[in-house]
């Protein structure tokens, strides 16, 4: 008996440290605390002017970036959302770019179907070229290289800064209305140095 009790008080003490932890991360305080991601640093980093000005560089004339939340109703009528983690967008382009710590080539796969659906779930976007870019700061097997040949923007942040590292002839894909196609002239206009 004395042996079931000890196993018993083991399981509430760990319920207990579950809900302590889960109401610690749930918190307000969580993102401000020591435990902040690498993931939510990265994408700060990007955000606070890095990536606007790697864009402007490519003759994307960036006027506004933030996080985009699109919220749209399922075919079995459940409401639901697709996030992005930095849409920077300038008066005829946008560029949507999903953070990543590691790059894997499921990722892209992902993000690549996500961005061919982009305009149907965001609407108002459908008149522009809508591009995407992946940014990581670290890589697995290739999966930038991968990224690139499926006509993303690849952005690889090394130390405190960060770098567009297609090839200089690199095409990005349009994915506006759903549509994947690489556009003629929009060339990388600087090298990755």
């Amino acid at each position: 008996m004395d042996n079931d009790r000890t196993i018993q008080d083991i399981k509430a003490e760990i319920r207990a440290i579950q809900k302590e932890t889960e109401a610690i991360m749930n918190s307000p305080a969580f993102e401000d605390s020591a435990f902040e991601s690498d993931w939510s640093r990265f994408v700060d980093f990007l955000r606070e002017g890095v990536l606007a000005e790697l864009l402007n560089d490519l003759g994307i004339d960036v006027r506004l970036m933030a996080a985009l939340k699109v919220y749209y109703t399922e075919s079995n009528g459940r409401r639901s959302y697709k996030e992005y983690d930095i849409v920077a967008e300038s008066a005829e382009e946008l560029v949507v770019v999903k953070v990543e710590t590691t790059l894997r080539r499921n990722d892209v796969k992902e993000f690549v179907k996500e961005m061919k659906e982009f305009t149907s779930y965001s609407p108002a976007y459908r008149s522009k070229s809508v591009f995407g870019a992946m940014a990581y700061k670290h890589c697995e097997s290739e999966s930038d290289l991968y990224a690139e040949r499926q006509g993303l923007y690849v952005i690889q942040a090394t130390g405190d800064s960060a770098g567009i590292v297609n090839a200089e002839c690199f095409r990005p894909v349009s994915f506006a209305n759903g549509a994947s196609r690489r556009p003629r002239g929009h060339l990388r206009l600087v090298s990755s140095d």
